[in-house]
Order: structure tokens, then sequence, then C-alpha cells
């Protein structure tokens, strides 16, 4: 390992070993989630998925919905947010607290968008906000609707004043509808679906190992109101999304090929 890569290391150890007195719980979090990753490294199988390519996944979605959706992402507002986003992305090169990878592919953002613009949902829930992407083109979809609040779960990666970065790239004037929960999907989600009653837009990305894609999904499911959306990031790496599939059963399911990263996501429509 390099001198960078050790002093990086022993950076994370100090980071973590600083939660010890004030915030055990959270460290204990992290270590679990550290070794649930490296345990699922060494045996989880990949995903097995026929995916579709972006155009055709959307048709077909539209079809199911009964909606345009390729009309939908043809409004100004999917240019005009993915400027913002892109410009802002530029600037945090130099300081982000961790890295930008942790953001979704702007193709599972425009997803998000279309589906809340069709669909109308008054209460999301998302897993997983990083620098906010799929948190802003979500909020920007529910002011064009005049509705909506998204409730987002997220425990930010270590890194110094990480939290401070958490949904950044959110306009200030998106964010009376946006409500942030910190901590692990793990321990908030069940609580808070019991609070909010019923959901009508799930969107996981989160931690993408296979046990918290199931918890996720199986912890969702009875709140989801109908119709109902399911959209799932990263899907290819384990065979959760298809478990997901076989047991719920949806009108229509589809796995989507992203557009910058070699990757999947999963969409779950529920009628």
């Amino acid at each position: 390992m390099s001198h960078a890569g050790n002093s990086g290391a022993l950076d994370r150890v100090a980071q973590l070993l600083a939660l010890l007195p004030h915030h055990p719980l959270e460290l204990y979090d992290r270590l679990r989630t550290i070794l649930e990753v490296r345990l699922e490294r060494l045996w989880t199988p990949a995903g097995s998925y026929s995916p579709h390519h972006w155009q055709e996944a959307i048709a077909r979605a539209s079809t199911a919905l009964g909606q345009n959706l390729h009309a939908v992402l043809e409004e100004p507002a999917v240019g005009e947010v993915d400027a913002q986003i892109r410009r802002q992305l530029d600037s945090l090169r130099t300081r982000a607290p961790f890295t930008l990878l942790h953001n979704a592919d702007l193709r599972v953002a425009h997803l998000c968008y279309a589906v809340c613009r069709v669909m109308r949902p008054a209460r999301v829930v998302e897993t997983g906000v990083a620098y906010g992407v799929t948190s802003t083109f979500i909020l920007r979809a529910m002011a064009a609707n005049g509705d909506g609040v998204l409730h987002s779960i997220d425990l930010p990666p270590l890194g110094r004043d990480a939290d401070r970065f958490v949904g950044m790239l959110i306009p200030a004037e998106l964010q009376q509808r946006w409500r942030l929960h910190r901590g692990q999907s793990r321990r908030l989600l069940p609580a808070l679906l019991m609070e909010l009653g019923q959901v009508d837009l799930f969107v996981h990305d989160s931690l993408h190992t296979l046990a918290n894609m199931r918890r996720e999904l199986s912890t969702v499911a009875p709140y989801l109101r109908r119709p109902a959306a399911v959209i799932v990031d990263d899907i290819e790496g384990n065979r959760a999304f298809q478990e997901w599939v076989q047991a719920t059963q949806p009108a229509f399911s589809a796995a989507i090929r992203q557009a910058d990263k070699h990757a999947l996501c999963g969409l779950s429509l529920f009628r």
C-alpha cells in the first residue's frame, strides 16, 4: 500500500475511534457495515439481469403508467437541474469530504423526476443522499406538482465536515419539502414508515449489500400505497432486486442501464 493509502486508512481509523466517547452506537453501526461489506464480497453472487436500454425502458414504463415519460423528460426543468448540478459538482471536486461516486447517476435521477411528475406522490422515502443529486430532481418534480414531501435517510461516509455536505446540491427554495433523517436505514426506516403510514415512491440508494437491500425492500413492502413505485440503484451486484420482483409481482419491472457508470437500476411499478 502506498504512503497515501496508509495515511488514508489511518485517518479513517482515527475518525472511527473519535466516535467512541460520544457516539458509540454510530461507531457500532459503522463497524457492522464494514464487516457486512467485506463478508459479502467473499460469497455474494452477482445478480442475473436482462437489462433494457434507456429509451426502451422509458417507452415500456410509459405504457405501464399510461403517461408519456419521454415528454416529461423534455421539460425545461430537467435541463436546468442538470446544468446546476454539473456546475456544483465541478466546484466540489477539490473540497469534497467523500468521493463524488456516492452520487447517483443522472439517469437514475431523471427516472425519479419522471416517475414523480406523472405519479404525483405525496410521500417519498429515499435511503442514501450523498450530495443530493437524486434528491434535487425529486424535489424539483414535487415543486412542479405543487405537492409532496421527501423523507431522506442518510449516514454520510466518514470525512471532515461530512454532515455539512449531505444534500448540499439541493437549492434552498426546494428544501421546504425535504426532511433529512440522519442515521442508518436499518435503525430509522421501520419507525419512519410506521409514522408515515403509506409511501407512494421508495428509492433505495444506500448500502448496496444483499442483506441491506433485502432488509429495506422487505421493510417498505407493506407500506406501499397503490399505485406506487420502487426505484433501486446499483442492482447488479446481487440478486436482491430479482427476489423482490419475484416476491411482489409488480405490474411492471425493468433493469435499466445507467449512463455514466457500468451499473443497473431497477424500477418496479404497482397498480
